[in-house]
């Protein structure tokens, strides 16, 4: 979390956080309206490489739900003093 302090309320400005994934793994019958053997292939595709794809994927995701984690703490630290929270 980043943000300032202002009349000792903490205005959280950014709250970033990195999900660890062990393992990933996706099953579908009907993926795309295509044939089989090119569902098979784009699930196949997903299962080896997600690691990769997950590492491309974070940052779009991170600045996409930033907004939404930030809702909360912002709601919390309204109520209760900074100097309260940080003696």
């Amino acid at each position: 979390m980043t943000g300032h302090v202002v009349n000792d309320t903490w205005i959280i400005e950014h709250f970033r956080v990195t999900p660890s994934i062990g393992t990933f793994k996706i099953y579908f019958d009907n993926l795309l309206d295509q044939s089989k053997e090119f569902n098979d292939l784009v699930v196949n595709f997903v299962n080896q490489y997600w690691p990769a794809l997950y590492r491309v994927i974070l940052p779009i995701l991170a600045d996409i739900y930033d907004p939404w984690l930030v809702e909360f703490p912002n709601k919390l630290f309204s109520k209760v003093p900074f100097s309260e929270i940080f003696p």
